[in-house]
């Protein structure tokens, strides 16, 4: 199940990439990228019918980073993204500290771009 999932990230992963190559060079339009990107999201929040694993909740959660570290996604697409994995990692016991999944954009757009980004971090 977990290699399964991880399996379908990596998939999804290149997929999108090579999606966003594309409409860099004028071959696909923004709508085919962005339907795609919004099936991805979709599907990686959705609740499965069966009891989620602690562990493939946590793989979605660093996947979701992987995105946007890649500028895939933007900081609202990942924020309204992380908060149903978080709340479902929640419920099963997990200590969610919510200032490790804080993310702080560029303060001066005109300056140098800088982020400052935070791990998830997962206690246990």
């Amino acid at each position: 199940m977990q290699s399964d999932n991880l399996k379908w990230q990596q998939d999804s992963f290149h997929q999108i990439l090579n999606l966003m190559g594309l409409h860099k060079e004028g071959i696909l339009s923004e709508n085919e990228v962005s339907a795609f990107k919004t099936h991805l999201l979709e599907t990686l929040i959705a609740s499965p019918l069966e009891h989620e694993q602690a562990v493939i909740l946590r793989d979605k959660l660093v996947f979701l980073q992987e995105l946007l570290y890649a500028k895939c996604i933007s900081e609202d697409e990942y924020h309204s993204s992380k908060r149903p994995l978080l709340q479902r990692l929640a419920v099963q016991g997990a200590e969610i500290d919510s200032r490790d999944v804080i993310v702080a954009g560029p303060k001066d757009t005109k300056e140098k771009i800088e982020e400052e980004w935070s791990d998830i971090d997962f206690k246990r």
